[in-house]
């Protein structure tokens, strides 16, 4: 689900603090931190710190793991790095009443399409957030369960891009069965399937084939990598109340589940369910744009080729 909600909707009363993560493995990251932590303290801000950055920030005194960042405590999240750190961010952040993040990318690291500004734009983009002029992103998220017996029923992690399984052998062509809503799809032949939200729809799957989805819709996105040409099995689009069963078919040869491109459950055996389905809590992004729909299809000109065409 994509919402756009104002800013005020989004701040509570009790939240009074601002919390900065980072790259670690980025000198560059780690220093526009640290700058962005001076900026807050002299417009008279209470700062966290993630406490992994805390020794590197000099400031022990701050640390925070993400996991305690509710937004009873916590403004909003200010993400330095990349896409790569924003999803970072989001596994790491409580599954509910998690604060919006602003994320920050280091000019030129990335093509940072989930990121709001860079290092270029920081400080104007702060100022505009501490004046509640900003409006919250709030993306649709995935939910994912793994059923290894008739009884059984494990949680995975959620995903706000994409989950994607593909076969623990790379050689070898997995078989499956896709089944929405209790009803059957395909059995598929095929290297991978990719079910995205409509944010994840400009990352992997648009890379396999798939469709580009606006953030107004509320729907997932179901992309076969490489299928077998008569299994029939396309790009597709559901509705937001689609449950989708996946069960690998082939006999001996297990897949791999990965989240987000991060959490990876290997080992998902033949005969094993994965279902997934839409979660009923979102991530929240701030973006900075008049409207929602203006930000992202300024975002959009960074995924899409640029064709130079004769003015005549």
């Amino acid at each position: 689900m994509q919402k756009i909600t104002e800013a005020y909707v989004e701040v509570g009363q009790k939240e009074d603090a601002i919390a900065i993560t980072s790259r670690m493995d980025s000198i560059e990251s780690i220093n526009l931190a640290r700058r962005i932590m001076s900026f807050l303290f002299e417009k008279g801000e209470r700062v966290f710190l993630e406490k992994r950055i805390c020794n590197r920030l000099g400031r022990e005194d701050l640390g925070m793991e993400l996991n305690q960042m509710t937004e009873n405590k916590i403004k909003f999240v200010i993400s330095v790095g990349g896409d790569g750190s924003i999803l970072r961010v989001f596994h790491g952040l409580p599954k509910k009443e998690t604060p919006p993040v602003y994320g920050c990318a280091k000019t030129g690291t990335s093509i940072a399409f989930l990121s709001e500004g860079n290092e270029k734009t920081v400080y104007n983009d702060l100022e505009k957030i501490l004046n509640r002029k900003y409006l919250v992103e709030e993306c649709s998220r995935l939910s994912t369960f793994l059923s290894t017996s008739p009884n059984s029923n494990i949680q995975l992690d959620e995903a706000i891009n994409e989950v994607l399984l593909i076969s623990t052998r790379q050689s070898k062509v997995m078989q499956i069965s896709v089944k929405v809503n209790g009803e059957f799809l395909s059995n598929a032949y095929l290297d991978g399937l990719i079910l995205s939200t409509p944010t994840g729809s400009t990352a992997y799957a648009f890379s396999a084939g798939g469709a580009i989805l606006a953030p107004s819709m509320e729907v997932i996105q179901l992309v076969p990598i490489n299928p077998y040409a008569r299994s029939g099995l396309v790009p597709m689009i559901f509705p937001k109340d689609s449950e989708f069963e996946i069960t690998l078919l082939r006999a001996h040869l297990n897949g791999t589940l990965i989240i987000d491109g991060r959490r990876v459950i290997t080992k998902v055996y033949p005969k094993n369910k994965i279902r997934v389905k839409m979660s009923e809590e979102t991530f929240k992004l701030i973006r900075l744009s008049s409207n929602i729909g203006k930000s992202y299809f300024y975002r959009l000109q960074k995924i899409l080729p640029r064709i130079r065409l004769p003015s005549k």
